[in-house]
């Protein structure tokens, strides 16, 4: 079974949506496990809401009882999660039909063995699951447009899978993996820098490594929820500690290492 564990802070419009295409386009057995960051009313209302109108889903709803911020939520989940892959999903993503057995497919293959977690490709994100042209056009994309999306994607890109930088926007790893790496760092790093911290771990402590598969698709909106709270000076700043907090943790060394093997890989061209 596959848990997917959704922190929601606001953005109501983005989080229905979410919720729904999890419901509709999600083919592997599953349970869905939504944590409410300190939602506004009219974001709770609407959660409890879904909770009630789909009581015969798999869902588990959890209030934190105060700020946990993105890393303690997604931990708080875990926490409350039973299935043998696991999936941190950001609130303001649309997944598409297929999303969920291609990411547990390559989880399962021979090469898998040698992964810590696998995302796939996106309108949005800080490493090279960004596909440039759409990245552009995110905010005009519709809940159903995002399926033909999808398919022209997984058109383009079929079967490719790479060993890459990946982020925390859909970040999908077994339970196994789990146990060797454990959960997110959520003292040290509250929301920025946390998935990185946390593949350094499988990197440097297992040898296991991020995958992107890049014909999976999961629209990522991106700049909502959580970082709607900020200035843009406040998420400058949470990204310059993040980026301190690395180094103190790994040394420049092992992070310019990887840097060169793994985060920028120069024939991930989209």
């Amino acid at each position: 079974m596959l848990s997917i564990i959704v922190p929601v802070h606001n953005e109501l419009l983005f989080t229905s949506w979410c919720l729904a295409s999890i419901l509709n386009r999600t083919s592997a057995p599953f349970e869905l496990i939504i944590v409410n960051d300190q939602s506004d009313d009219k974001t709770t209302n609407f959660l409890k809401e879904f909770v009630t109108t789909n009581k015969d889903r798999n869902i588990k709803y959890i209030e934190t009882e105060k700020q946990s911020w993105h890393s303690l939520s997604s931990n708080i989940g875990i926490d409350n999660s039973i299935g043998d892959y696991i999936c941190l999903l950001n609130s303001d993503t649309l997944v598409t039909t297929n999303w969920d057995t291609k990411l547990i497919n390559f989880l399962n293959s021979e090469e898998g063995k040698k992964c810590c977690a696998c995302g796939p490709s996106s309108s949005y994100a800080a490493s090279p699951q960004t596909i440039p042209q759409l990245n552009k056009t995110r905010y005009a994309i519709k809940y159903n447009e995002s399926e033909q999306v999808a398919k022209d994607i997984e058109e383009k890109y079929k079967n490719q899978i790479v060993r890459a930088k990946i982020t925390g926007y859909c970040f999908t790893f077994t339970r196994k993996v789990l146990e060797q790496v454990g959960k997110l760092d959520h003292e040290v790093f509250p929301s920025a820098g946390n998935e990185t911290d946390w593949c350094l771990r499988a990197i440097v402590h297992h040898d296991l490594y991020p995958y992107i598969i890049r014909d999976a698709y999961v629209h990522h909106f991106g700049g909502s929820s959580y970082t709607k709270t900020l200035s843009q000076e406040g998420k400058n700043r949470a990204w310059q500690e993040a980026d301190i907090y690395l180094i103190e943790r790994w040394g420049k060394q092992t992070l310019d290492v990887v840097e060169k093997k793994l985060w920028k890989n120069i024939n991930l061209i989209y």
